[in-house]
């Protein structure tokens, strides 16, 4: 239990190094929103930017990826039910390369 409890601190502590420039929701008020993303999904569980800056939202709930540009407007979505290339079993996050792969 020990062991459990120092690993948990240390990965905080590392996490707060690594992490710097966090932002608290506190520095948010005020600020000043570019675009609401209002894709029709279910319960978005993670988002991530591609290097071009289109925004690619994780609809899990829908088996689905969203892309919208950097202006909010809907681009395309991608992937269904299924365990097939392009298919997803609720999915929960993603990721991008710096090249743009998904």
């Amino acid at each position: 239990m020990i062991k459990i409890k120092i690993m948990i601190c240390f990965a905080v502590i590392v996490s707060l190094m690594v992490i710097s420039n966090i932002c608290y929701a506190k520095d948010c008020i005020g600020s000043k929103l570019l675009f609401d993303i209002k894709p029709n999904t279910d319960q978005p569980s993670d988002i991530a930017m591609s290097p071009n800056g289109d925004i690619y939202l994780v609809d899990g709930v829908n088996n689905r990826i969203i892309v919208v540009d950097n202006t909010g407007k809907r681009k395309f979505e991608f992937g269904q039910e299924g365990k097939g290339q392009g298919e997803f079993k609720y999915p929960l996050g993603i990721d991008i390369s710096d090249g743009g792969k998904v």
